[in-house]
């Protein structure tokens, strides 16, 4: 079985008809973790609580739109680099320019949509967000990481600093003392 198959799929559709057609496509594929919601809210939430391995977006939602939908989207952790697939009735360029400034991987005119056009566009995108989501994990590792040694180098400066001081004072106690003497020298350390 390959690998996409096993990814969940977001179907983001206020027409039921459009929800039938499309999850039936992916269904013949075997493909059977499709969520299908109808309204932006819904699907934030559910983004929010799971891991969502693609998303098939309606462009044209009944209240908050599809671009909106694609701003939000972005305030989600895990979710910068958005796997959208943005799924319009139109076919207005600007709004495809507009769409993939958003984030959005593939943007589909719904009359030019069948089934193995549909396939090879989730396939792409799922693989190509789970090498984004394995990058995004290695990077919060490295700024963890990167955190931990500014914390140690911080401690570490303290101390210099600490031992700076302490050299210091005994370097002027010592040019004050007269000739030097080891006696002396034993009762500032000790001090």
């Amino acid at each position: 079985m390959s690998d996409y198959r096993r990814r969940k799929i977001l179907l983001i559709e206020d027409d039921p008809r459009d929800v039938k057609w499309l999850t039936g496509l992916l269904k013949m594929e075997r493909i059977n973790a499709v969520l299908a919601v109808d309204d932006v809210d819904t699907a934030l939430k559910l983004c929010s609580k799971h891991h969502i391995d693609c998303i098939l977006l309606d462009l044209g939602l009944p209240g908050v739109r599809g671009m909106d939908f694609m701003r939000m989207l972005k305030s989600i952790p895990g979710y910068t680099a958005a796997p959208v697939i943005m799924l319009t009735g139109q076919e207005v360029e600007i709004t495809a320019a507009e769409a993939m400034k958003l984030g959005t991987r593939h943007y589909m005119s719904k009359s030019f949509i069948n089934q193995e056009k549909l396939l090879r566009v989730v396939q792409e995108v799922t693989s190509t967000n789970k090498v984004v989501r394995k990058k995004e994990v290695n990077l919060s590792k490295l700024e963890e990481h990167n955190q931990r040694l500014l914390q140690k180098l911080a401690e570490i400066d303290a101390r210099l600093s600490q031992t700076e001081g302490r050299l210091e004072a005994v370097s002027n106690a010592l040019s004050k003392a007269p000739g030097g003497d080891i006696a002396q020298l034993d009762e500032l350390k000790s001090a």
